[in-house]
């Protein structure tokens, strides 16, 4: 497979993921994210990596955010 097969495929997964989340439900996890004093973040796996990603980008917006491995 070519690297433009595996892109294609990567952005078709996140096409499915996006479809399963209506617009209130991701209003209402942003709301609740910016209304809170600090959020944790959980993973195990490669899945740490993606949360330490999503916190790092929540601290740059002023977010206390806490990365947590399990």
């Amino acid at each position: 497979m070519q690297t433009s097969q595996y892109l294609a495929e990567i952005i078709k997964e996140l096409n499915r993921s996006v479809d399963l989340i209506t617009n209130e439900e991701a209003e209402k996890l942003v709301n609740g994210i910016l209304e809170s004093k600090k959020v944790f973040v959980a993973g195990a796996g490669r899945s740490v990596l993606m949360g330490k990603s999503f916190a790092m980008r929540m601290m740059h917006m002023e977010i206390v955010a806490m990365p947590k491995k399990f």
